[in-house]
């Protein structure tokens, strides 16, 4: 590989990559998990009737609900933070390569 093949040691595809992993693959499956009630609700039901599992079901209903609000708050907390972590080190990388830029080599003492 010729100096002119390289680039920023920082991949921009490569966080964004694994902001959207951490995203869909772990707090994306909690949340339809939390949200996933039929089997509650379907024994609720065989056990219980009137008025006190109605109000029980708007309970776990609501109760799901802010979880879900909570988990998509972290979810925005961990993306802002991984990008500000992202906008850093590209920040960084740039300077490297803008002060290697810059260097002037010389060879047996001439320009």
């Amino acid at each position: 590989m010729g100096i002119d093949e390289l680039t920023y040691g920082v991949s921009k595809s490569g966080v964004e990559e694994y902001i959207n992993k951490i995203n869909l693959d772990v707090l994306d499956n909690v949340i339809k998990k939390i949200q996933d009630t039929d089997d509650v609700k379907t024994s609720l039901r065989a056990g219980w009737a009137g008025k006190g599992e109605e109000d029980f079901e708007a309970s776990l209903e609501n109760a799901v609900g802010l979880a879900v609000d909570e988990i998509e708050s972290v979810k925005k907390k961990i993306e802002t933070t991984l990008n500000d972590l992202k906008d850093k080190m590209f920040t960084q990388d740039t300077n490297i390569y803008s002060e290697g830029a810059k260097t002037q080599f010389t060879v047996g003492g001439a320009n």
